[in-house]
């Protein structure tokens, strides 16, 4: 919502005040949020046709499974029990629990309608599938997600492992297809060692049988029921692992421990972070890729991004620092610029267009930027502290650390004289300092 206001005719739910904290306060006045808006259709305007040609690139699948979440109306006393476990058991350890935990680790995941014939789990697509479980699943999904794991994909099921249907009638296609390791305890409050991370306190865990054919990635070391309770085993081209201990998100350690484990069952991570305090996501296209990253917490964060090399792009490294409670959007791998000719080819900062204009909205610390172009030596600085590099069609931008941070403003034209309206430069600069 942009601006509040008056609802007339007493059309409002809570009479004619429309005051929701908008950017625009019903009297006209901006509040602060309103430079965040002005800033963020600053980026779009430069950069949305591109953007909208990129897609999120996806580390890991994850299940969705409807007859989790289809609950709010049981046919019967017995379905009820059912659904009342199957509604604790998704809201602490599938949607708060492992699927939060996914993201909180920098693991950008995509939904698959695992029930739905419609939704093909080829694993030439979906490499790795992890669908969080209870008892109960209806047989044809079962069935799906073994061929699933016979045609070549890694599935990782749990914390339960489905052995009944959704009428609570016995299935255990899933469990004797597979040949599952059977739970032998379920039990409370144990510490476990995972790979090598030891002491990852278990609220709730099933014990898992052992044997020839399973290898164990966790084990419950201390508690009242001792033993394996992540396995892993190989089925026909593929594999599947039972991960029998529930993780609701309680705490930042665990992000640690999905990701490592995430790696070891065969994801393959393209971004890394040196500050697990930071999340980061991306998107690519054939026109250029953006990297997301959003800083939640109250102080200042740092870190060095390295996004491994693809089809498209050389591996790239970042070096930035993200302010208390905000973000940033970052282009690469030449990204147009708006209608101009310029790309770009890396950046530690954001940048936009504006007129004639490019805005280099740098931070405190020192950083560059990296641009495309066949008349490199068109472009010239305009106001701000940098210094300019070109070389055969690259322009690369360079800034010190400064407490100031006044954007960078550089000019682009015919020729090297050009020169910008400096009312327009008057008007960047004041927008930057608010």
């Amino acid at each position: 919502m942009l601006a509040g206001g008056d609802n007339p005719g007493d059309i409002g739910l809570f009479g004619p005040r429309h005051e929701w904290q908008a950017p625009i306060a019903s009297d006209g006045t901006l509040r602060p949020s309103s430079q965040v808006v002005a800033h963020l259709g600053a980026l779009f305007g430069t950069y949305g046709s591109t953007l909208a040609q990129t897609k999120p690139v996806t580390d890991i699948h994850i299940g969705f499974y409807s007859a989790y979440y289809l609950t709010e109306n049981p046919g019967n006393p017995e379905q009820a029990a059912i659904l009342q476990e199957i509604v604790s058991e998704r809201d602490n350890w599938h949607f708060d629990g492992i699927y939060r935990i996914l993201i909180a680790a920098n693991l950008t995941a995509e939904a698959v309608a695992v029930d739905k014939e419609e939704s093909v789990l080829d694993p030439e697509r979906i490499p790795v599938l992890w669908v969080a479980t209870c008892r109960y699943m209806d047989a044809r999904t079962q069935e799906r997600l073994s061929a699933y794991v016979q045609d070549g994909g890694t599935l990782i099921i749990g914390p339960r492992v489905p052995e009944w249907d959704l009428a609570g009638r016995p299935c255990r296609i899933l469990a004797d297809t597979l040949s599952l390791p059977k739970t032998t305890a379920w039990a409370q409050r144990g510490l476990a060692t995972i790979l090598d991370v030891s002491s990852v306190f278990c609220a709730n865990y099933g014990t898992l049988a052992e044997s020839a054919t399973t290898e164990v990635l966790g084990r419950i070391t201390r508690g009242e029921s001792q033993g394996a309770i992540i396995t892993r085993q190989s089925v026909d081209a593929g594999q599947v692992v039972v991960m029998g201990c529930a993780l609701p998100d309680l705490y930042q350690y665990y992000h640690d421990v999905v990701r490592q484990l995430a790696q070891a069952i065969g994801c393959r991570l393209g971004l890394t972070l040196s500050n697990a305090s930071l999340h980061a996501t991306r998107r690519e296209g054939p026109s250029g890729g953006f990297l997301f990253l959003h800083n939640l917490v109250e102080t200042e964060q740092s870190t060095t991004v390295s996004l491994a090399g693809n089809a498209w792009h050389d591996a790239l490294e970042w070096d930035v620092t993200v302010p208390p409670r905000s973000g940033l959007m970052l282009p690469y791998n030449r990204v147009a610029l708006g209608h101009t000719s310029i790309q770009v080819m890396q950046t530690d900062a954001e940048i936009t267009l504006d007129a004639q204009s490019l805005v280099i909205h740098r931070g405190v610390h020192a950083g560059h930027s990296k641009l495309y172009t066949q008349l490199a030596s068109q472009i010239a600085l305009a106001s701000g502290q940098a210094t300019i590099e070109y070389a055969n069609r690259h322009v690369t931008i360079q800034w010190q650390e400064d407490g100031q941070a006044q954007p960078i403003i550089l000019q682009f034209g015919r020729n090297d004289s050009t020169v910008q309206d400096p009312s327009v430069v008057a008007d960047i600069l004041a927008e930057g300092s608010r």
